[in-house]
């Protein structure tokens, strides 16, 4: 799968309007976004004759702490700023905008938006990282997404996602020729990451068991850290910084392993590992298909009663929209995922999606009894309903006793299930 994409691909929704230009690397955003209409090229900044502005180099900045859950403000000109000691020679960066800079520590992993809205006039490009070192080199964190539009005024608004804790650099470009210069006014606000899940590390993995077809179970990235770099499976490495650990016992000298994201925002990565979690020998990866399409690992040759261990993480930075991916173990050659797991095809739906209180489920599938299980992001069933289904039957199930939240309701009828993603809000 060829992973050069266009920077729609990092947003969290559709409707954000992405700009940016894109850099020669597949799969790397260059981090100059820029306003609607606007075309960024390399611009020299203005120069007056009270000489570079006091934080032009990012050596001599004074340290603000970034406290959790509230911000700082830094305003300042970038009129006359130089490009000394702003990026490492041969960096991915180095050539770019003279930049003046600010500085801010976190005491926690942070959700980190960084708003330019209060700058007058509009900046019309911005670049788009935060960098843990001075000059920058090529460790920088580049943006999740951004806009131009939450300001209304012309401005852009740039979130990072999932920065580790440390002290981070906060670039203020100059560029005439998009009106990128003069005085500015940028906010920086911090949120605590999510709480990482139980599975985040290898010694915590979830224990899968085999089925004789793929009977997904569902579980979640979000607020995950990366245990190790990504792997490569032939298409490029992605970014590893929300994978999650399982592990099963080989019940047979060739098993199968799949995955596969509730939405298509989340493009799931699989890698199976030999070996304890302290010494694991990686024995195969898989990164075939686009997001909310299956992976597939097929073994063989396992050692039965062998331990192995599988992760799983999302390709693209940041956290996907959606974090949320069912996975499955099956004793054999294949998943069969579209044979069993989704059998049952569009023969029933839920409305209204998104609701609250009472659903009603519509079916139009063959007579039988039918079970349908509600389950968390977690995987965990919080409602179990059965029932005799004929086609036509439209059936209430309330489930005014759950919080808001995304839900996966899968439905089984005589052997064959499928799973529908339901939003209920409070």
């Amino acid at each position: 799968m060829n992973h050069a994409y266009t920077l729609a691909a990092l947003a969290i929704c559709s409707a954000c309007a992405l700009q940016a230009q894109t850099a020669a690397s597949p799969g790397y955003a260059f981090p100059v976004v820029t306003a609607p209409g606007v075309t960024w090229h390399p611009g020299a900044a203005e120069v007056r004759g009270g000489g570079a502005p006091v934080n032009d180099d990012c050596s001599t900045l004074p340290d603000m702490t970034l406290p959790m859950g509230g911000s700082v403000t830094f305003t300042g000109d970038n009129t006359g700023a130089t490009s000394a000691n702003d990026f490492e020679p041969g960096s991915p960066l180095d050539g770019v905008d003279p930049c003046v800079w600010h500085k801010f520590t976190t005491s926690g992993c942070a959700n980190i938006t960084v708003s330019y809205c209060a700058t007058s006039p509009a900046f019309q490009a911005v670049l788009a990282i935060l960098s843990p070192s001075c000059p920058t080199g090529a460790d920088y964190q580049n943006f999740f997404s951004y806009n131009y539009d939450e300001c209304g005024n012309g401005n852009g608004t740039i979130y990072y996602l999932a920065v580790p804790a440390g002290t981070w650099y906060l670039p203020v470009m100059a560029n005439t020729f998009v009106n990128a210069v003069g005085p500015y006014t940028v906010q920086v606000s911090a949120t605590a990451c999510p709480v990482p899940p139980a599975n985040d590390d290898c010694t915590n993995a979830v224990a899968l068991t085999a089925q004789s077809w793929c009977n997904f179970s569902y579980h979640t990235t979000n607020g995950g850290t990366e245990s190790m770099p990504a792997a490569d499976c032939g298409t490029g490495p992605g970014f590893a910084n929300d994978d999650v650990w399982f592990s099963f016992t080989a019940t047979g000298s060739t098993m199968s392993v799949g995955a596969m994201g509730t939405d298509s925002s989340f493009n799931a990565v699989l890698e199976l590992f030999s070996g304890d979690c302290g010494s694991l020998t990686s024995m195969a990866c898989a990164d075939d298909s686009l997001g909310g399409q299956a992976e597939e690992i097929v073994s063989a040759n396992l050692n039965v009663g062998g331990t192995y261990h599988v992760r799983v993480y999302d390709w693209n930075p940041g956290y996907p929209a959606v974090p949320e991916f069912g996975i499955c173990l099956v004793d054999g050659n294949g998943i069969n995922i579209g044979i069993q797991e989704q059998g049952l095809g569009q023969a029933w739906s839920m409305f209204p999606n998104p609701g609250a209180g009472t659903f009603q489920l519509r079916y139009q599938g063959k007579s039988g009894l039918g079970t349908v299980e509600v389950m968390d992001v977690t995987g965990r069933v919080v409602r179990t309903l059965r029932m005799s289904l004929i086609p036509g039957h439209v059936l209430p199930m309330d489930l005014g006793h759950l919080r808001g939240g995304n839900y996966m309701v899968r439905l089984t009828v005589g052997g064959e299930s499928s799973v529908q993603r339901l939003m209920v809000v409070d």
